[in-house]
């Protein structure tokens, strides 16, 4: 049976990070992937020569972003051109009175959400909706662009925890491109997915569709809407991560989860 330090569970840009920060503590690192490539949510492919992202992007927050700082240092170009979104749309089926009345409702919204983020109480963020305002529809639509999730599944105090500075950048050779390349060199086993975590001896035993491995500490970076992993305690409680919840947004943020 393969014994390590540390597994990490998901090759994706949290993953890579973490498993990158491990290693330059000195630990040995295990990177499961049940994918056949590095990337996660980011993956660049090639069309005409040019790069193309079919998942996630863009830098967000990028002046404050490590990644930002990974791709300079690794080679890759950034693009510092402000998003179409910062932008006002054409008027085509969408009147820019209509713009600007939605962008109102917008602002009005997500000041209610700020506020709502220090209540003791947490709500989903649907419950802050103007009552029969014609736009929540919008709104709905945006928040599972935005967030990965509708606003009835978006924790409000969760939301609030999101840092965002509103400046976005691109990395003009592909976001899933600088994720593969700053994962070069790392312990990664794809095609390979993780059935169970094990916590209930002196070390975790994660078992994966290519053999068990013992671990001090297991990291889970994959999204709370995951399918098919077990957790074990001693205890014998089974908890499956693909169950609604309502305390985590489903965002492009990282869940990650330290198994002693």
């Amino acid at each position: 049976m393969q014994e390590t330090d540390v597994v990490v569970i998901g090759v994706g840009a949290a993953g890579v990070a973490a498993a990158r920060r491990l290693e330059a503590a000195r630990l040995s690192v295990v990177v499961l992937e049940a994918r056949s490539r590095v990337g996660g949510r980011a993956w660049t492919i090639h069309a005409s020569d040019l790069p193309l992202d079919l998942g996630c992007g863009w830098l967000h927050s990028a002046d404050e972003n490590e990644w930002s700082s990974i791709a300079r240092r690794l080679g890759f170009a950034i693009d510092p051109t402000p998003p179409p979104w910062s932008r006002p749309a054409h008027d085509l089926g969408f009147p820019v009175a209509d713009q600007r009345e939605f962008g109102a409702a917008w602002n009005r919204f997500y000041k209610r959400l700020d506020e709502a983020a220090h209540d003791p109480i947490d709500r989903s963020a649907a419950e802050y909706l103007e009552p029969s305002l014609k736009w929540n529809a919008l709104l709905d639509a945006l928040s599972s662009w935005i967030n990965g999730a509708e606003l009835d599944r978006i924790s409000v105090r969760d939301f609030g925890r999101y840092h965002d500075t509103g400046v976005n950048w691109r990395v003009t050779e592909g976001y899933g491109a600088l994720i593969e390349s700053y994962a070069a060199g790392l312990n990664v086993m794809l095609q390979c997915t993780t059935t169970l975590v094990e916590h209930s001896g002196k070390r975790v035993r994660v078992g994966t569709t290519r053999g068990d491995i013992l671990a001090r500490t297991v990291v889970v970076t994959v999204p709370p809407s995951v399918r098919g992993v077990w957790f074990r305690s001693e205890r014998d409680l089974h908890v499956r991560l693909n169950r609604p919840l309502l305390h985590q947004s489903l965002t492009s943020r990282a869940t990650e989860i330290w198994l002693p």
